[in-house]
């Protein structure tokens, strides 16, 4: 139960950072493609 909490916690982490790095890409290259 503890090793699954482990891969979901670490799961979520990376689709958040991997959000918030297509957040940022896309409000800088956004602008300028548009």
């Amino acid at each position: 139960m503890l090793y699954l909490k482990i891969i979901f916690s670490a799961y979520s982490v990376s689709i958040f950072f991997v959000s918030l790095r297509t957040m940022s890409f896309l409000s800088r290259g956004g602008s300028i493609h548009y």
